[in-house]
């Protein structure tokens, strides 16, 4: 009797093995990215230049960005402020496609744009106030951001709040302020 309880369990344990091999549990795990399948999804409909005649040159709300980070917040009014290790600034409008990102004295440097708020996503970073493309950014996740300059080379991997080269040395970290 032992013998066919044992059986009878090896076989359903060996079903159970295959069906799971057959259909892999979607949802759950996380596919991992290549630097290669992140930058073929990266490039593809890139647009190269940009018309930045409509953006400001100077933050408009500098002396509040600047009081907030001193503050230690990380939202004004309705947008998120990102502060960075170098004293420039990103500014983004809650559920808005576009960010800017300014100087540590408020001069508009470049204009990021998102193609969608949901991941994974493609932010192309463009420069100010020639709007030549910078990056091009695929984002499989929230904090994972393969950077890539227009020339198709890696430039820099986000993981969280530290940036990482090519070779896996820091070159940047960033810090989103508690809002207090």
């Amino acid at each position: 009797m032992k013998k066919v309880i044992v059986l009878i369990f090896l076989i359903l344990l060996t079903v159970c093995h295959l069906a799971i091999e057959a259909e892999p549990l979607k949802g759950i795990v996380k596919e991992t990215w290549s630097v290669d399948f992140a930058r073929k999804q990266a490039f593809d409909n890139v647009q190269y230049s940009i018309d930045t005649s409509n953006y400001p040159p100077d933050d408009p709300h500098y002396s509040l960005n600047q009081k907030a980070g001193k503050e230690g917040k990380m939202m004004v009014k309705d947008w998120l402020i990102t502060f960075y290790s170098d004293g420039s600034y990103g500014v983004k409008p809650f559920q808005d496609k576009k960010a800017l990102f300014f100087s540590p004295s408020g001069k508009l440097e470049s204009i990021s744009i998102d193609d969608q708020l949901n991941y994974p996503k493609k932010t192309y970073k463009y420069s100010y106030p020639e709007g030549k493309l910078i990056y091009s950014v695929i984002s499989p996740s929230e904090g994972n951001n393969f950077l890539f300059l227009p020339d198709g080379k890696l430039d820099a991997h986000w993981i969280g709040d530290t940036c990482y080269d090519e070779n896996g040395s820091v070159i940047l970290t960033r810090k989103n302020l508690d809002n207090k």
